[in-house]
């Protein structure tokens, strides 16, 4: 449960590595956060005709200021999760590329590379080197 602590605690370190359960378990949390986030306060009326221009407007105004506030803390996550696998944070822009966004998508589901991984040993110099190695990173 310390990957929920470290996701805004970290948000702004786009350097060191997230293991792929951490990576995996914040992408779900902000999911539901989004989710929630935007449809809840509106009681779903994004999916009915009546009333979506007042309680729609309200929902997509919440649903943008969730976004906003999980941007920066997202992307460290993901460059992050890139060092892990021993990629460069910068393959992130290979999103903006057709198809692009599939080979980010693979590398994310890559395992970790715990040999010769260079963000893993800056992690280890700033005291940062908790319990990767030792721990568990199926599901």
């Amino acid at each position: 449960m310390s990957c929920f602590k470290d996701y805004f605690k970290r948000a702004f370190d786009f350097k060191g590595v997230s293991t792929r359960k951490e990576y995996w378990l914040l992408q779900i949390f902000v999911f539901l956060v989004s989710f929630f986030g935007m449809f809840f306060p509106t009681g779903g009326v994004l999916l009915m005709d009546e009333g979506y221009d007042v309680l729609g407007a309200i929902g997509m105004i919440i649903g943008f200021l969730i976004w906003a506030a999980l941007l920066f803390p997202d992307l460290a996550l993901i460059f992050r999760r890139l060092h892990d696998v021993n990629m460069s944070g910068w393959f992130i822009l290979l999103s903006f590329v057709p198809l692009g966004n599939i080979a980010v998508f693979v590398m994310l589901l890559l395992d970790t590379e715990p040999v010769n991984n260079k963000w893993r040993e800056n992690d280890v110099k700033r005291g940062r080197w908790v319990k990767y190695l030792d721990e568990d990173d199926s599901f």
